[in-house]
């Protein structure tokens, strides 16, 4: 096993209303290029690359202790609406395409961040995207990787090579091929990598149990999630997905509301760019489930649960009593 060295990217420029997205910034993608210069920024289109919609085919088997959100929620309870998320059970989840990520989520579009880089179409496979230099290493050698988050979620992550080969379709590129050469990690600590150069050290998390393929590692994202408030009591039972519509209602519909009352909500504390209880609250009374389309009941939810673990408040700290 090739053991890597982690550098998280801590980029100063997140961007905002992006449903867990994130790309690899060292060494650079051979599809989608990416760079600790260039942090999270997404200007190129490549977190837009990924698998949405996707549920682990079976239990949750991560430690509670691993998990970034929904730590005090019992597993399976009504209120742990991320029970069938991928790193809940890492690894086992299918995921679309070839490995290199799939343009919007897959060949079904949905409201909740599945944005379609231009002028792909939706589905593709990144696979088929012009290929670049690769980096070249030493079996044994020691790597340091890096990889950013445009809008934090919670999660993990693993490290995982897979070998082109000729004469195969796709250069024998798939998920199986990827989860035979996951890779281990190097030491205990990883580092946060500002924009403006600085270095902070912080102990990784490191799980091998409930990881699949059995043996391999998997990290926890090393930036908390908030538990702003219970999703369940919130924003009601889960409701199932629902594919977008294709009318522009359905993601401007929170967009056009606040603006249509954005004197009331800076009264409720909204002005501010930071938590604020009395916000959020107002904002579900005057603009929840505003409607606009099939899917938006189910968008609506989406944006509330996000803002429940704290992903969609534009914090760059938990407030006291939510870490």
């Amino acid at each position: 096993l090739l053991p890597m060295r982690f550098i998280f990217l801590a980029s100063l420029g997140f961007l905002a209303c992006v449903h867990g997205h994130g790309h690899i910034t060292l060494p650079a993608s051979t599809r989608h290029g990416g760079s600790l210069a260039t942090a999270a920024d997404c200007s190129n289109g490549a977190c837009y690359w990924f698998s949405n919609i996707v549920e682990i085919p079976g239990k949750d088997s991560l430690p509670k202790a691993a998990r970034t959100v929904a730590r005090n929620v019992s597993s399976g309870s009504p209120s742990d609406y991320f029970s069938t998320h991928p790193w809940r059970a890492p690894g086992s989840a299918p995921v679309v395409g070839h490995g290199c990520g799939s343009a919007g989520g897959g060949l079904i579009p949905y409201a909740n961040g599945g944005i379609v880089p231009p002028p792909m179409v939706q589905g593709a496979d990144g696979i088929h995207l012009p290929r670049q230099p690769p980096v070249h290493w030493r079996p044994g050698q020691i790597v340091d990787v890096a990889f950013a988050i445009t809008s934090n979620h919670g999660g993990g992550y693993s490290w995982r090579l897979c070998r082109n080969s000729t004469g195969e379709p796709d250069g024998g590129v798939t998920e199986e091929c990827f989860q035979r050469g996951a890779l281990g990690f190097a030491g205990g600590s990883s580092w946060l990598v500002y924009t403006d150069g600085r270095r902070v050290e912080i102990p990784r998390v490191t799980v091998t149990e409930g990881v699949h393929p059995v043996g391999s590692e998997w990290a926890r994202n090393p930036v908390p999630g908030c538990y702003v408030c219970d999703a369940l009591s919130t924003c009601g039972p889960k409701l199932a997905p629902k594919p977008s519509t294709g009318s522009s209602e359905n993601t401007t519909c929170w967009a056009n509301c606040r603006l249509a009352n954005k004197t009331a909500l800076d009264k409720a504390g909204c002005a501010k760019r930071s938590f604020s209880r009395a916000c959020t609250d107002a904002e579900f009374k005057i603009c929840g489930f505003c409607g606009g389309g099939k899917d938006s009941g189910w968008l609506d939810q989406q944006i509330c649960s996000s803002r429940c673990d704290g992903g969609e408040n534009g914090l760059a700290s938990c407030p006291a009593g939510t870490s």
